[in-house]
């Protein structure tokens, strides 16, 4: 009996030991499932720190955002003073366009007026191509109009997109801020993770410390010992407790896997976020940049165009100053000329009332014919006063159709000094008008000048927009 009790003691030490050994490898399992629980605690800590180093970036992102928000708020308060600027140019341009319009409109109806009188110095062929020309300048006028009313669109346009821009600013703002929300939020979700994997770790090397604690005590401890033990507590109780832990821990060790696996699929979200965020960012920086460019070079040729015109209006201020001193000495001539005209007129006739005179007392010793000479005044004269000539080459007239003919001569004289005269005017009118014509010429030459280069930087613009527009959409 003693020997089977022996026999029956010693196979229940066996099977208590095998129990602990199986127990000691569920420890170290155990023991292995926490150090790998610590390292993947310390990738989700290096993880959190670049979080928060991410953070800070963002953080410093946001101050610059702020930067950058004022200096837009900046230059879109100067982008609105220089819109304003431009379109009291453009009110201008149209001002002066209309005086233009009005004033070759005025000179149109000066040249029809005087068409019909300054028919005896210029030809059909002229006046055909003075009409062509006029029309043309019309043309080209109507042209300009068309061309400040498209830019007055285009500036509409420049300022339609430069509130859209501001919108996609206000816009990439709130979403810089959701993303500082989600960051937070994750921060916190790590917080919690952390404590409970603190709380996991302490309990597992708790029953790591009893587990190694208890397997040597089996090897020391006697038999009855043993058997003390295991009338206290059964060994069904005790597995059934050992099997609970480990089902909690198991359990606690799933949900920190699952709690880090949706981690980092936030994580994994908020860089996808920021990321395009960011890109967002440079492309508005981008893009802001090049308008600015744009703008500043617009500017610049625009002063320089200015500065041409006003150079222009100088040069033609001088050529207007010597054309009127020129038409007033030009007018100043014609009326000498005209007195100086006017008085061998006046001669002419008073030689001829004279001659007209002595006629008669010189006729009573003369013969009734007198010798003319066809070329010569003096013979004529002569002729009349002393009879008939001895030459048989002239032909011979009457005093009477001599007095006739002098009479007719001053008057032809007369009318045509008034004729000269009023040619000269009309010269001089064409002259002027001629000058008027290509004053208006030259504006809007200089206006074409002026205009051209713009529009065609804003068209150009224009379709570049247009294109990165496109793209971006597609």
């Amino acid at each position: 009996m003693l020997g089977a009790g022996k026999a029956e003691r010693e196979r229940s030490v066996v099977d208590r030991w095998r129990k602990q050994t199986e127990e000691s490898a569920m420890v170290r399992h155990l023991t292995d499932q926490l150090h790998d629980t610590q390292i993947r605690l310390k990738k989700v800590e290096e993880h959190a720190s670049a979080l928060m180093q991410k953070l800070e970036t963002v953080t410093v992102e946001r101050d610059a955002a702020t930067a950058l928000k004022e200096d837009y708020s900046t230059q879109l308060r100067m982008m609105k003073k220089r819109l304003q600027a431009a379109e009291e140019e453009q009110v201008k341009s149209e001002e002066d366009a209309a005086a233009l319009r009005a004033e070759l409109e005025t000179v149109q109806r000066a040249a029809h007026g005087a068409s019909a009188q300054s028919r005896l110095g210029s030809s059909p062929e002229q006046f055909r191509i003075e009409e062509q020309e006029r029309k043309a300048a019309r043309a080209e006028l109507e042209s300009t109009l068309m061309i400040l009313q498209g830019e007055q669109k285009k500036l509409a346009m420049e300022r339609q997109r430069a509130a859209e821009l501001f919108q996609q600013k206000q816009e990439f703002e709130q979403a810089l801020k959701t993303c500082q929300a989600k960051l937070r939020e994750a921060q916190q979700i790590h917080a919690h993770q952390e404590k409970e994997l603190a709380k996991l770790r302490e309990g597992g090397h708790g029953r790591q410390a009893e587990s190694s604690a208890a397997i040597p005590d089996s090897f020391s401890s006697s038999f009855k010992e043993i058997a003390v033990d295991e009338a206290e507590i059964s060994s069904e109780e005790k597995k059934g407790l050992e099997e609970q832990e480990v089902q909690a821990l198991r359990a606690a060790l799933e949900k920190a896997q699952a709690d880090k696996q949706q981690s980092d699929r936030k994580m994994r979200e908020l860089a996808m976020m920021v990321e395009r965020l960011e890109k967002g960012r440079q492309r508005l920086l981008s893009e802001v940049d090049s308008q600015s460019l744009e703008i500043e070079r617009l500017f610049m040729e625009n002063s320089g165009l200015a500065a041409g015109l006003r150079e222009t209006h100088e040069i033609a201020g001088r050529w207007e100053r010597q054309l009127k001193e020129c038409l007033s000495q030009n007018e100043e001539l014609r009326k000498t000329l005209i007195a100086l005209r006017s008085e061998q007129g006046r001669a002419t006739m008073e030689s001829s009332a004279s001659g007209n005179e002595k006629g008669p007392s010189a006729g009573a010793d003369a013969h009734t014919d007198t010798h003319i000479p066809p070329t010569d005044d003096s013979a004529i004269a002569s002729g009349s006063l002393h009879g008939r000539s001895s030459s048989s080459e002239g032909r011979y007239i009457t005093e009477e159709d001599w007095r006739q003919l002098k009479g007719e001569r001053a008057k032809l004289q007369v009318e045509l000094a008034k004729s000269m005269s009023r040619i000269e005017e009309l010269t001089a009118q064409c002259t002027q008008m001629s000058a008027d014509y290509t004053r208006v010429i030259q504006t809007l030459n200089g206006l074409g000048r002026m205009y051209k280069p713009v529009l065609a930087n804003f068209e150009s613009r224009l379709k570049q927009m247009i294109q990165e527009g496109t793209t971006v959409a597609g």
